[in-house]
Formats: structure tokens, C-alpha cells, sequence
């Protein structure tokens, strides 16, 4: 059962970067996205860079920028807060690609709030 897993992961794991790989370029993570944090999230996507704007009608808002490593699975960079709900936080991000849809936080520093986002259009 466990070699299972580990064989569905590999899987996973090639599908994503092989989406990714094909399409770095036009940007697939480009779009508009919603996170579990209540905010939006503007994404641009541009060969192995990722910047975004997250805004919330209510609260903070943030800036992130970082780089897909070797791995196209996962990219990471640093964010901060901007000075339009309050808080003043910032640190660095890990984010895990779990489909051109779905992202996830892997590891962070600071407050981050947000942990899964969805791709709205």
C-alpha cells in the first residue's frame, strides 16, 4: 500500500511539472484567485517568476514576489503587508502548486494568514 502512495505522489509530482513546464511561459498561474483568507489575489505569471496583489474589502492587503526553484512544483519569495488595513507584517513564502487551480502554503514566516487558494478565472 505505502509503495502505492509513493508511485501516485511521483505521479502528482510529474503531471503538475509537466503542466507547468509546458506552459510557464503564457503564464498558467496568471489569473484572478480567491484564498481561504477572504482576500483576492491578482497573480501575474511570467516564466519562472510570480507576483501577486491580495486585497481584501475589509482588511490588509500584500504584496508577494518569488521564483520557481528547479522544482516548478513549488515556488517561493517573500511578502509584505501594505500599509492600506493596519498591519504591518511581512516574511517569506513557500507555495506549493497543487494544480494550475489550487495552491498551497507549504512553509511561511510572519503572519500570513492565507493557506489555500482556487483560481477564480
Amino acid at each position: 500500500m505505502m509503495q502505492d502512495l509513493g508511485m501516485v505522489h511521483r505521479q502528482i509530482v510529474q503531471d503538475v511539472e509537466h503542466l507547468l513546464n509546458d506552459s510557464r511561459q503564457e503564464g498558467i498561474l496568471t489569473g484572478i484567485w480567491s484564498c481561504n483568507d477572504g482576500g483576492t489575489y491578482y497573480i501575474r505569471h511570467v516564466a519562472d517568476e510570480v507576483w501577486w496583489a491580495g486585497l481584501s474589502s475589509t482588511g490588509p492587503a500584500n504584496a508577494f514576489y518569488g521564483r520557481f526553484g528547479a522544482h516548478y512544483g513549488r515556488f517561493s519569495g517573500r511578502w509584505a503587508d501594505l500599509p492600506r488595513g493596519g498591519t504591518m507584517e511581512y516574511g517569506d513564502l513557500v507555495i506549493d502548486v497543487i494544480s494550475s487551480t489550487r495552491l498551497g502554503r507549504a512553509m511561511y514566516t510572519g503572519r500570513f494568514p492565507g493557506s489555500l487558494w482556487t483560481k477564480i478565472r
